[in-house]
């Protein structure tokens, strides 16, 4: 089953009835997954964190550029800093099912979320420093050490910091309370 199946057929009704409203059109729901790198650095690597997260997510990245020029940082106005993807629908459900299913099984490391880093507008982010606990990324070892690490943002429709944990609890993310 996948996971938007598994969405609406058990947690949307479970949801109904923790958040105690009428319709399953009204309950809180995942809306988006923002992935983001900036590994900082020259343009290769770079260029291989868009590689890694193209692997990643299965979407092209959207690449995130310097604003203004900034002499004590090195930095030149138009300048590659990282790139960044956003996830919804069925490229949302499909990472969500690979990080829970594969790649958090597969880390022995990770105990779970803590429930200070989710706040009342029903996000909460999380930054993973091994990269090589996805399974596309097994057999890149030599190209992954480039790259520091990924900030994934996951977002619903939630408004409240309890229901919020609820929603992502139902989904299988572990969080630590």
């Amino acid at each position: 089953m996948t996971y938007n199946k598994y969405y609406n057929s058990i947690v949307a009704q479970d949801m109904m009835l923790k958040a105690q409203t009428s319709s399953p059109h009204n309950t809180p729901k995942p809306v988006l997954i923002n992935l983001h790198t900036s590994p900082g650095g020259d343009l290769d690597t770079v260029l291989a964190s868009g590689g890694i997260l193209t692997m990643i997510s299965g979407q092209r990245p959207q690449w995130t550029r310097a604003r203004a020029a900034m002499a004590g940082f090195k930095l030149r106005e138009g300048q590659l800093l990282g790139c960044k993807v956003s996830l919804r629908n069925l490229y949302m459900w499909n990472f969500l099912h690979k990080l829970v299913d594969i790649s958090w099984v597969q880390n022995r490391e990770f105990i779970g979320i803590n429930t200070k880093s989710f706040d009342i507008n029903g996000q909460f982010s999380i930054g993973c420093k091994d990269l090589l606990m996805f399974p596309e990324l097994k057999h890149l070892w030599d190209m992954v050490p480039g790259v520091d690490g990924l900030d994934i943002n996951f977002s619903s429709s939630s408004l409240s910091k309890p229901i919020n944990i609820c929603l992502w609890s139902a989904l299988q993310i572990p969080v630590k309370i």
